[in-house]
């Protein structure tokens, strides 16, 4: 195969490839929410800090067990969002078995995969 696309930039080679972009959409959507939920932690952390130098140190305790709460919840829906992007990859590699090898499988079988599949990425 040649490769028609030498000496294009990054984007370039991806606008020309739409199922390539299609395919980092999900990991864009997710790293952006991941930024955000970032930010607004760190907005959270610096005004403990501002509640600590004013005196307010009952205010920043509240605020401090928040802020540890939040993340946790944060740091525990990334990683259960990277085993569903593992495991939907899985299925749809079982998927491509089951097309590969039909006379293997029961009529309906790739359905439930389907199903599977769909259920993480929703």
């Amino acid at each position: 195969m040649i490769d028609r696309s030498a000496g294009q930039s990054r984007p370039a080679q991806l606008a020309a490839q739409p199922d390539a972009v299609a395919a980092h959409l999900p990991s864009l959507a997710r790293y952006v929410q991941e930024r955000d939920e970032l930010d607004n932690l760190t907005e959270a952390s610096n005004a403990i800090v501002d509640m600590v130098h004013a005196g307010n140190l009952d205010a920043a305790e509240r605020a401090t067990h928040d802020l540890l709460a939040r993340s946790r919840m944060s740091m525990t829906a990334t990683t259960a969002s990277a085993w569903s992007a593992k495991a939907a990859d899985y299925y749809r590699r079982a998927i491509d078995v089951i097309r590969d090898h039909p006379e293997n499988y029961d009529i309906g079988f790739e359905t439930i995969f389907q199903k599977l599949v769909a259920r993480l990425e929703a």
